[in-house]
């Protein structure tokens, strides 16, 4: 049975932050959470629970004693989804246009009248906690007991669930909302993934804690117990990679060689704010070199990276905002020596292995049409090599990463293209998959080191141009 549509908003995903106090960047910070495994903003989970569960009793007037639900794919903004309902199976499933499955919930021992009363009031903090704890799994262990995290805004924003406030009670659905807040900002806060949740309603008058039942560090996983006052929950949450960190300029300069001189080289960096172009900045800039790094949206990130160089290195870094679709031929500077083009938009996290023509227009248009156009007025100032990182997926596909793949070849052609019509070395390495933000995943996979990986690509870029 089909019970409706559903589309998260950036104003929905505030009201969720505000009710629930579940302010964990990757559910509000974009330029934060473009820093996690997903790469964008993400649902919270508890979110898109209710608002299914919303759709479920408004469509047949009946709840359940108790769910089990699993949230086996990341929701984003601005995306139309599909609530199911399994009659046969009492099975609620979230779905998008390509029918993959993003939240499955089991619901058990119908309830087909609304719950006598609000519930017991769950007591809240008088201090909110602003900032989610910042720990690692290695720093719990089981048994560990905490009080749980509260700071329900009561009255704020709840119009999206009245009808499920009417069925269960208020005090019943905040303390739902509740677990949100547990994971997000407590265990295991900052770096954390929601993957399932079982509950059932009780009632009881002992004050609610939470245990954490089971640590399992091969696979990052924790599972908590909370003990509450209108219901009983298991809570299932990995530790996500934390961004990635890159070293200082002066313990790079550690690890190039003393008489290494890039002085005079002026080497314009795009996507210099993170990732390989900003390792590409401070080695060609603990060598004297001047760089010019750009960004789309991590101003904040090219910034620490330009003072940096600045305060700490012979060499020189300005940064500035650059969109590689959108762009002034006047914003390129002039009498550049080297152009690196790292434009990086989100690779991963396609929900569907079948072709997005879509996704592949804006990866031809960011690695293809931006990238000719840029080498174009770059040569025509007088740059003299350019360097396209390509990538080894080309020889070793993955059905996911297909769109990107496309691109990537057809920008290989772009640089042979460029090769021959202006006549300037063109550096397009297949390189093999890199350990950054973007890359990084729960379980660790086979990467290349950052550092050792953008050492290579300057060696390659300035043979031959030292001082």
């Amino acid at each position: 049975m089909f019970l409706g549509k559903l589309f998260f908003d950036q104003s929905s995903q505030d009201a969720f932050c505000k009710l629930s106090g579940d302010i964990n960047p990757i559910h509000y910070d974009s330029i934060e959470a473009r820093k996690t495994i997903a790469g964008q903003c993400v649902v919270h989970g508890m979110h898109t629970f209710l608002c299914m569960l919303e759709l479920l009793i408004a469509r047949t007037q009946t709840a359940y004693e108790s769910y089990s639900i699993k949230f086996l794919k990341p929701i984003f903004l601005n995306e139309v989804f599909f609530c199911d309902w399994d009659k046969k199976n009492n099975i609620l499933k979230l779905t998008n246009s390509s029918n993959i499955a993003f939240v499955s919930i089991k619901c058990n021992i119908a309830i087909h009248k609304p719950y006598a009363g609000n519930g017991a009031e769950i007591p809240l903090l008088d201090n909110l906690q602003n900032t989610p704890e910042d720990i690692s799994i290695g720093d719990l262990h089981e048994g560990l007991k905490f009080n749980p995290y509260f700071s329900i805004a009561y009255n704020d924003g709840t119009h999206f669930i009245a009808q499920t406030i009417n069925f269960l009670g208020k005090y019943r659905v905040f303390e739902i909302i509740s677990l949100s807040g547990i994971i997000g900002m407590q265990v295991p806060g900052m770096h954390s993934i929601f993957s399932e949740c079982s509950f059932s309603f009780t009632s009881t008058k002992s004050q609610p804690i939470c245990e954490i039942k089971k640590i399992d560090q091969r696979f990052n996983l924790v599972e908590l117990q909370y003990k509450g006052l209108n219901l009983d929950a298991k809570l299932l949450a990995f530790f996500r990679p934390r961004p990635m960190k890159i070293n200082h300029v002066l313990e790079i300069k550690k690890n190039i060689s003393s008489d290494s001189s890039l002085k005079n080289l002026k080497v314009l960096i795009i996507g210099g704010s993170r990732g390989l172009g900003a390792w590409a900045a401070k080695i060609l800039a603990s060598q004297d070199a001047e760089v010019f790094i750009t960004y789309r949206s991590g101003e904040k990130e090219a910034n620490e990276i330009a003072e940096e160089i600045n305060n700490f290195s012979s060499g020189k870094c300005h940064s500035m905002k650059l969109d590689v679709e959108d762009f002034q031929s006047n914003q390129i500077p002039n009498s550049l020596d080297h152009l690196y083009y790292f434009a990086t938009p989100k690779i991963f996290g396609k929900q569907s292995d079948a072709l997005d023509q879509n996704l592949l227009n804006s990866f031809l248009s960011i690695y293809c049409n931006s990238f000719y156009r840029l080498s174009k007025i770059f040569i025509g100032n007088g740059g003299q090599k350019i360097l396209y990182p390509s990538s080894i997926a080309i020889s070793d596909p993955l059905p996911e990463l297909q769109e990107y793949i496309q691109a990537k070849i057809a920008g290989e052609e772009i640089c042979n293209q460029i090769e021959k019509e202006f006549n300037v070395s063109v550096l397009k390495p297949r390189i093999k998959r890199v350990l950054t933000d973007q890359t990084a995943t729960i379980l660790p996979i086979s990467s290349e080191n950052p550092f050792d990986v953008a050492k290579k690509l300057v060696e390659e870029m300035t043979s031959g141009v030292r001082n």
